[in-house]
């Protein structure tokens, strides 16, 4: 849908589905309608939400890439990236005090007038910029919609055409299953380390301050490695899990530090999806753009599955000997790979 209408549309319909339905929620559980309806609500609220935040992020992503100039673009998407995460830490804890002082209602009203609102600014800023064109004075034209590509086809053709783009999404799609089953395990490594959901609270909010971090400091860089980068990440990530393994998760702060590290990681492949961004088609980046997000997706469920499975008959010290060993190969995968070898540099 990126491709085919207005991204600022889109956005602002999902957006304004979302805070109808969380506002829907609120007036229902202030008025104090039955308990059984108030959960249904909740539960379809949520569902849609999610689904619908599913549907803007290859909006959103494909649409910076649009908007950016090629030298600033993995500074702009370390920006957005440090940006989205600092917004997400801050609003778990605000969404406690809230509860706390106002209710779970209120709570609701203002998510759903966040949302709104947020609709509104993005529909402002994208509501015709759909394809670049170096040509332009603003970097900017806008294209008719009887020009954008309607052709599955023709992207799947444009997807495996290009080698990089090949061989990133396998990358992605295979390094995505022990990704998710990391971020399963703190609730369980809380739990052994009888440290509850405090605990549990601490190390969820290192993997935020983490990718923070991360991507505060990328930004800084003049040049962007794209494999050089890729290799570092899964290194790190080995190293991270390695350390949990040998320390069979022990000490608490130990843990807290490793998954803060394993969340700076995140900032390592911005480069990677920004050349993706500069080598596809202008009108073909939302399409591609929401297969990445597609993949990463898919294969979350059974990244849950693998890993609740190798908990119950092996337990937490083989989950992480395997996952390390995962990383380690991803790591050793791309820097055999030669389409990856391209390097971003930010010259203004």
């Amino acid at each position: 849908m990126a491709d085919r209408t207005s991204r600022g549309t889109i956005i602002l319909t999902a957006y304004i589905s979302s805070a109808s339905l969380m506002i829907a929620v609120s007036i229902i559980s202030l008025i104090g309608a039955p308990l059984l309806m108030q959960v249904v609500l909740v539960l379809v609220t949520s569902w849609a939400t999610e689904a619908l935040d599913v549907l803007t992020s290859p909006v959103f992503s494909s649409g910076i890439a649009l908007l950016a100039k090629d030298t600033k673009l993995v500074k702009w998407m370390s920006e957005v990236n440090a940006a989205t995460t600092a917004a997400q830490a801050a609003g778990l804890v605000l969404a406690g005090y809230f509860v706390q002082i106002f209710g779970g209602g209120i709570m609701l009203a203002v998510g759903g007038l966040c949302y709104l609102l947020s609709g509104l600014i993005a529909w402002k800023q994208m509501s015709t910029y759909i394809v670049t064109s170096h040509e332009h004075p603003k970097g900017i034209v806008k294209v008719e919609q009887k020009e954008h590509v309607r052709s599955t086809r023709l992207v799947w053709k444009e997807l495996w055409g290009n080698k990089y783009v090949r061989y990133l999404l396998i990358i992605v799609a295979v390094s995505n299953i022990p990704h998710n089953a990391f971020l399963f395990l703190p609730f369980f490594i809380s739990q052994r380390q009888h440290t509850g959901y405090v605990g549990f609270g601490f190390m969820e909010a290192s993997v935020f301050v983490g990718t923070f971090v991360g991507n505060v400091v990328v930004r800084f860089a003049k040049k962007f490695p794209v494999r050089g980068m890729l290799v570092l990440a899964f290194g790190i990530q080995t190293f991270a899990v390695l350390i949990l393994w040998i320390a069979n998760q022990q000490s608490f702060w130990l843990t807290v530090t490793m998954v803060f590290l394993y969340g700076a990681t995140d900032a390592l492949f911005t480069p990677a999806y920004a050349h993706m961004y500069l080598v596809v088609q202008p009108q073909f980046l939302g399409q591609i753009s929401g297969l990445f997000n597609a993949v990463a997706t898919v294969v979350t469920p059974l990244a849950i599955i693998m890993s609740g499975w190798i908990l119950r008959y092996y337990g937490m010290s083989y989950m992480f000997l395997g996952l390390s060993l995962v990383f380690a190969l991803l790591a050793i995968t791309s820097m055999s790979i030669s389409h990856l070898s391209n390097v971003i540099s930010d010259v203004t």
